[in-house]
């Protein structure tokens, strides 16, 4: 029986996600992603089919479907995160759900690009007909990017929000604001209540999360900062360009996602027993509760990003992946994922943090592809001040001194192969250099850029005193601060700063 895929992609999810340097249109615009393939699509598919469909099958009896024999002419391959897969037994019917849908994601969620492809397929080759759809869908990318905002003109004010031309007045803002954010303000705490409903076991009535990034834990007066972590899952295109039949596409999604809710309950249960032991400012809301040091923007599939407290963003980046890689897809396959944190101040622009913490996790995909890795890997940076130019040019310009490079980073995650320290080894080396002085250890900051007769100097000072930094594994200094041109006491001082406990 031929029937027809349907495959649909959220083009520029990250710059329509983080448009807005505020937190609250940042959840506001993910959770209008994340229901962009609901009510529109069920509304939409309503108007095509007279018989009732069920679009909870998917989800529900992932192993059974019927498109293939015939038995119904829609079926929901999966949908979340931005992408869905859509199959329909009539072509025509798929064209005119194409336009119906997107025509009313104009008025649900503006501003929201997509680009789709649709192809035969046949489910004997499954396999092979999904790998031509997404060539087709890349291809798609390019080729046309739809006009979805209203454009600016010289005579049109602009979006103090987004930049765009403003359309509409908002209550809630006071002010005349684009579609755009007009969209993801109304739904900021929607937002929020639908996180809270996810984790409210663990919430339960005592704790919550904030759309603010003032009331995160920092202190005020004080230099405080906040860290942007984004973790993606390694390896998923593979997986997912695998999948052999509709139904084991659709338990693999599943898998993930239950891998990365999974994740981040645990997450949130190990923040919640520690809480007291932070350190942190106490915030609570109007309901007196207790309002977390961290809070989520996107939660599900192998994407996730979330906004905590500076000095939590690594522990946590951590304490996620752990308990994902004990997650099991693909038939008891284990999982892992790369993480970059960006801490920031807590005033500096959102969406370049956002970036930075993008790029991070890119490090450290791309250090694990060269290393033929299979483990989980972590990259992090701390902006004192502003952020100029990307990654590279930032690593170049400042940490290149006249003895080497002063980064070790990113780090695997696991167990270390002997050959170069894990995180785990570098956070137990940095809490014992925090037994140090503060003089101490901020001398060693100053020679760490000098010449290597100072480093020399200031290690034969140490050996005088009796005193020795912490050993790395896999790093002898027993005469400088360097080995093969790099060091890794500003990755341990920064751990000891930003890293808890």
């Amino acid at each position: 029986m031929k029937f027809y895929g349907l495959v649909i992609n959220v083009v520029s999810i990250q710059k329509y996600l983080f448009g807005s340097n505020k937190l609250k249109e940042s959840q506001g615009a993910s959770y209008l992603i994340k229901h962009i393939y609901d009510e529109p699509l069920q509304t939409a598919i309503g108007e095509i089919f007279t018989d009732p469909i069920d679009f909870q099958a998917w989800r529900e009896k992932p192993s059974q479907s019927y498109i293939a024999a015939g038995k119904v002419p829609f079926e929901i391959g999966y949908k979340g995160g931005g992408n869905a897969l859509l199959f329909f037994s009539d072509e025509k019917k798929l064209q005119e759900f194409v336009s119906k849908w997107t025509t009313k994601l104009l008025k649900t969620a503006p501003g929201v690009v997509t680009a789709v492809a649709c192809n035969s397929i046949d489910s004997n080759h499954f396999k092979e007909s999904m790998k031509e759809l997404f060539k087709k869908l890349r291809e798609n990318k390019y080729k046309h990017i739809p006009a979805v905002i209203i454009p600016r003109h010289g005579i049109t004010a602009e979006c103090s929000h987004t930049g765009y031309a403003v359309e509409t007045y908002n209550k809630k803002e006071h002010d005349y604001l684009s579609s755009v954010a007009n969209a993801t303000v109304n739904v900021s705490e929607d937002a929020l209540d639908n996180f809270r409903s996810i984790f409210e076991d663990i919430l339960g009535n005592e704790f919550t999360f904030t759309n603010n990034l003032e009331m995160l834990g920092q202190s005020k007066g004080k230099d405080n900062f906040i860290a942007i972590v984004h973790i993606d899952g390694n390896d998923m295109g593979y997986r997912f360009s695998n999948a052999h039949s509709i139904e084991s596409l659709r338990t693999l999604v599943l898998e993930v996602e239950r891998a990365a809710i999974g994740s981040f309950e645990a997450m949130l249960a190990a923040i919640k027993s520690q809480i007291d032991a932070l350190g942190l400012k106490k915030n609570y809301d109007k309901k007196k509760r207790r309002i977390l040091p961290l809070t989520p923007i996107i939660v599900g599939g192998d994407d996730i990003t979330f906004v905590c407290d500076g000095r939590l963003g690594v522990y946590l980046a951590k304490l996620f992946i752990d308990s994902f890689e004990t997650f099991k897809v693909n038939e008891k396959e284990p999982l892992s994922a790369c993480a970059g944190i960006a801490v920031i101040k807590t005033k500096y622009p959102f969406y370049r943090g956002y970036m930075l913490a993008e790029e991070l996790c890119k490090k450290a995909k791309d250090v694990r592809r060269r290393k033929k890795d299979t483990a989980s890997w972590l990259d992090f940076h701390i902006s004192y001040g502003g952020i100029s130019g990307t990654l590279k040019e930032i690593r170049e310009s400042q940490y290149n001194v006249d003895q080497g490079n002063l980064l070790y980073r990113p780090y695997k995650t696991g167990s270390s192969n002997g050959e170069a320290p894990s995180l785990e080894q570098m956070i137990e080396s940095s809490r014992e250099l925090k037994k140090f002085p503060n003089t101490r250890i901020n001398e060693l900051r100053s020679v760490l850029s000098q010449n290597e007769n100072v480093s020399k100097i200031f290690v034969d000072k140490l050996k005088a005193r009796g005193e020795k930094l912490p050993e790395v594994p896999g790093i002898q200094h027993h005469k400088t601060l360097f080995q093969d041109s790099r060091a890794p006491y500003l990755d341990m001082i920064e751990l000891m700063m930003f890293t808890f406990p």
